[in-house]
């Protein structure tokens, strides 16, 4: 049995197990889960393939420590929190004003383009098991999905050159981290996504 790759953090027990936490994205943006390794006193060497001892999502955990006897275990438990906040620029572009909180939603949210008159934000956000892009004008509290029909993770939105349209980087639900994605365009008034081109990457949907 190899040892465990894509480690965030682990500690020793005392009868020669190796505990260990992990990424694991496929789940929820954030999340990790602990593992286990038996190993021999003897060779150092694993046993068995790795057991998993939590499942757990939304959150991730590291700095774990066992009590001398093995039997309780301490950690981190921790979430980032990504809100989109607005600023004016004044003097120039020499000083901003105090920022306000555009969005309300608890979760990671990340602004990446501005509409075409300055009036409203588009923005990913991960909501309902998945990442979507929303559109939020600065005069109000509530963002309207841009829907684009498919069930997957839709990323980087980005406005197009005549402010009609979106593109947006579309990525399979489940995918491993091997995975194809898909440079798509859609009209912000609706209609069907059409493909700009394809790609195979490495790595998580975010």
């Amino acid at each position: 049995a190899a040892i465990p790759t894509g480690i965030i953090d682990w500690t020793w027990s005392p009868d020669w197990r190796m505990i260990y936490s992990t990424d694991e994205p496929q789940a929820a943006p954030n999340s990790c889960n602990f593992w286990v390794v038996d190993f021999n006193k003897r060779t150092g060497k694993p046993i068995q393939p790795a057991k998993r001892l939590t499942n757990w999502a939304g959150f991730c955990i590291d700095n774990p420590s066992l009590t001398a006897d093995g039997k309780l275990l301490a950690f981190r438990r921790w979430s980032p929190q990504g809100d989109i906040y607005v600023a004016s620029l004044e003097d120039k572009g020499l000083h901003a004003t105090l920022p306000r909180r555009l969005t309300l939603s608890e979760g990671s949210n990340y602004p990446t383009s501005w509409s075409s008159d300055n009036n409203a934000i588009i923005f990913e956000s991960f909501q309902d098991g998945r990442w979507q892009v929303f559109k939020q004008s600065l005069n109000s509290d509530t963002a309207d999905p841009i829907e684009t029909g498919i069930d997957e993770d839709v990323l980087d939105a980005r406005l197009s050159a005549d402010g009609a349209g979106i593109f947006y980087v579309a990525v399979s639900r489940g995918a491993g981290p091997s995975q194809m994605r898909r440079l798509m365009s859609i009209q912000l008034s609706g209609g069907t996504p059409k493909l700009v081109m394809s790609a195979n990457t490495y790595g998580g949907p975010r």
